[in-house]
């Protein structure tokens, strides 16, 4: 966690490779204090334990680097489809589909930034994560209570598809998992869940849970009613 002027925080999720169990993992946090929240097995926590949403915020509004391949944009437009129809809840904004991309745009905490990153620029602020290990990554930023930046980079280093064949990696799979961190949704030890931190290549993981859907239903929609 590192601070970003008065009250603001950065944190990091992402899919990380477990190359002894030949397994991909998501990054895991400490839950800290909060361990013990009721919520805490689920949400993302602010700094007194309540889940980390974007209040009335919605949806939230993203844009499409123009590094992203065409495959990405349609993964990353499946998997929104898929959390707002299975939630009922307009939930995201796609405002740019090809957004000129420039030297330090991952600092820019008023753009909701999707986008493709390997090699150096991986393990370098605001990602700080191993090229060699994780094919995708969430960076989010919140103050006291609510989220209001998030940044997913997908790291085109790695062998990535859109029908999740053998040696490759389930783009709308990472997709649906790293927008679940956007929503502010923790990972789960529940395997049947989009939250679940490990997934193997080919190993497709796209439809959220019912626990996942009622998740997100349970935040959204007492703040939204």
């Amino acid at each position: 966690m590192r601070r970003v002027g008065k009250q603001r925080h950065l944190k990091h999720f992402g899919i990380l490779v477990m190359l002894a169990l030949l397994q991909f993992a998501c990054g895991m946090p400490e839950m800290g204090k909060c361990e013990s929240s009721l919520s805490a097995g689920r949400y993302l926590m602010s700094s007194d334990c309540r889940p980390l949403t974007w209040g009335y915020e919605l949806p939230v509004p993203f844009v499409y680097g123009n590094s992203l391949s065409q495959d990405a944009i349609i993964a990353f437009n499946e998997a929104i489809d898929t959390w707002e129809k299975r939630t009922g809840i307009r939930l995201f904004s796609v405002i740019h589909e090809n957004y000129p991309e420039y030297d330090g745009i991952e600092f820019n905490t008023n753009l909701n930034l999707i986008a493709f990153r390997s090699g150096p620029k991986w393990s370098q602020e605001p990602i700080n994560g191993d090229p060699d290990k994780e094919p995708g990554k969430t960076v989010y930023y919140h103050d006291q209570n609510y989220l209001y930046n998030t940044d997913i980079h997908v790291n085109n280093g790695y062998a990535l598809s859109l029908d999740g064949r053998p040696e490759t990696f389930d783009l709308i799979s990472i997709a649906v998992h790293e927008l679940g961190h956007t929503l502010g949704l923790d990972h789960t030890d529940d395997p049947g869940s989009v939250m679940y931190p490990q997934i193997m290549p080919g190993q497709k993981r796209r439809e959220p849970s019912p626990a996942d859907i009622q998740a997100i239903r349970n935040v959204y929609l007492s703040i939204l009613n």
